[in-house]
């Protein structure tokens, strides 16, 4: 397996693509959420969305140029 990034992994294992007993795996319901939590995305199981947005936007912090909010940095009180 090639070195994903964060939210390619999730994506993986939201797919299920990632097998059982691998450092790597995550439940479905979980990589969901965190594909949520982190993007701020809900693309449901529209594999090819997520994998578009995760092409345009790599990096789950972000940098300043981006045109998105930064989710690590937004108040979830």
């Amino acid at each position: 397996m090639s070195r994903m990034g964060p939210l390619e992994l999730l994506l993986a294992n939201f797919k299920q693509e990632i097998p059982k007993g691998r450092r790597e795996h995550r439940p479905k319901a979980q990589a969901y959420a965190s594909l949520k939590r982190l993007t701020g995305k809900d693309f449901g199981e529209d594999f090819s969305k997520w994998e578009d947005w995760i092409n345009k936007y790599p990096d789950p912090i972000g940098n300043p140029s981006d045109d998105r909010p930064n989710r690590f940095l937004l108040d979830e009180t």
